[in-house]
């Protein structure tokens, strides 16, 4: 306790002591006095004589620093540094270089714009024109293959009976006096030729499954009906008993095409191509569903 007393005492001593030397100011008499000595000293100095070096540092000095300059600058030219053609050249690239900048800054590409709704609605209004366009024109080449086909096989029908008829003029004018078999043989002939007359006649079957059409061609029909009708004619040449020509297609392929025919709603050629596979096929097993469908036409 006694060293915290002394701590304090001394703390205090120290700070009166501070107070009375801030309070102590110089009397004009030394001031005057300091102020003489500075300028008898200063008189002094600028009564002796000086050395020549003194005399001459400052210019030395300033003609040392002009040599070394010319000196580097001599040399740098020398290095090709600062020649007129190098100060020139690097001028003309400064100044293409900003006209390059330039010219790409006003041929950088815009950024696009954000898409807004009416841009959304105005794109999918284009591509639902472009689907619908390319729906019209897939229909109007199914129609024109179609219309080309069936007039293909109307011109196939036409030249089939201009022949047919030519072979019966010929067969007439041969045998003017038929007998029974030989009348029996020119019956069958006719409803022969009716036959694949009808079946020539028929438009090409398109079936649409899913996106793709399948075309079912008719003219190999019409190349095996014209078979069939040459073996009925050789028939009647040698007045044998007259048999049914042989199948154009196998049972599964003639029910298809009934299938077909049945699904497309076309009930005639349903039921001409039925009557014709029960002449083919009399003993054939088919399906009783299908079957009853085409007996109730």
């Amino acid at each position: 306790m006694s060293n915290k007393m002394n701590e304090q005492d001394r703390d205090k001593n120290i700070g009166r002591a501070y107070k009375n030397a801030s309070n102590e100011t110089t009397t004009s008499e030394l001031d005057d006095s300091i102020m003489a000595m500075a300028q008898e000293e200063v008189e002094v100095q600028d009564a002796g004589d000086k050395s020549w070096w003194q005399r001459l540092r400052m210019p030395v000095s300033i003609a040392a620093s002009l040599l070394v300059t010319v000196g580097i600058a001599r040399f740098m030219v020398e290095l090709g540094y600062y020649s007129p053609d190098s100060i020139a050249s690097s001028e003309n690239q400064v100044e293409v270089m900003a006209y390059a900048e330039e010219v790409s800054a006003e041929h950088a590409p815009m950024k696009p714009d954000a898409p807004t709704p009416s841009k959304h609605a105005e794109l999918a209004a284009k591509a639902k024109e472009s689907a619908d366009a390319a729906q019209v024109s897939a229909a109007r080449i199914a129609v024109e293959e179609k219309r080309i086909m069936s007039q293909r096989q109307e011109q196939e029908r036409h030249e089939a009976e201009a022949e047919m008829q030519m072979v019966q003029k010929k067969s007439i004018e041969q045998k003017p006096v038929e007998s029974e078999p030989s009348a029996i043989q020119s019956k069958a002939e006719d409803s022969a030729l009716a036959d694949f007359a009808q079946e020539t006649s028929e438009v090409e079957t398109i079936v649409v499954t899913g996106s793709r059409i399948k075309r079912t061609e008719l003219e190999t029909e019409a190349k095996d009906d014209a078979n069939h009708l040459g073996t009925l004619k050789e028939g009647s040449g040698t007045g044998n008993q007259i048999s049914a020509p042989a199948p154009v297609l196998s049972a599964e392929e003639w029910l298809e095409e009934i299938r077909l025919a049945l699904e497309a709603e076309d009930l005639e050629a349903a039921r001409a191509k039925w009557s014709d596979f029960k002449q083919y096929y009399p003993d054939y097993d088919v399906d009783k569903s299908l079957k009853d469908r085409l007996e109730a036409l």
